[in-house]
């Protein structure tokens, strides 16, 4: 993952712009990654299990893919870093372990970061 990221940015700085498609293509791999039927972990077990993780989850994947279809294909560095920081969200999602409670917190504090980049944009 850290491999892809900093290949990103380097090309980025080079002026290579397709490597934006394969940016975009891991950051839906990263947003369509819990599959209720099999969980990975207990991170997504617990997620799949509870009603309201579960529906701030499918909130989040809304607005995600609602700053990313405003944020204009140009801008390349706005959609490495929107990527990039939902990545590391789900690297810290994943330190709850499955604790409900500290999944809602993430949760709750990652949709209020996103809802207000939207509302700004």
């Amino acid at each position: 993952m850290k491999k892809t990221i900093l290949t990103i940015c380097t090309m980025l700085m080079l002026g290579m712009a397709p490597v934006i498609a394969g940016a975009q293509e891991a950051y839906q791999a990263e947003v369509d990654r819990i599959v209720c039927a099999n969980p990975a972990n207990a991170t997504q077990k617990a997620i799949c299990e509870n009603e309201e993780l579960h529906r701030m989850d499918a909130e989040m994947k809304r607005v995600l893919d609602q700053l990313m279809t405003r944020i204009p294909e140009k801008d390349e560095r706005a959609r490495a870093d929107l990527i990039y920081s939902q990545q590391r969200f789900a690297r810290v999602r994943r330190l709850c372990q499955g604790n409900v409670s500290c999944l809602k917190r993430i949760h709750a504090s990652r949709l209020e970061t996103l809802r207000a980049a939207l509302a700004a944009r």
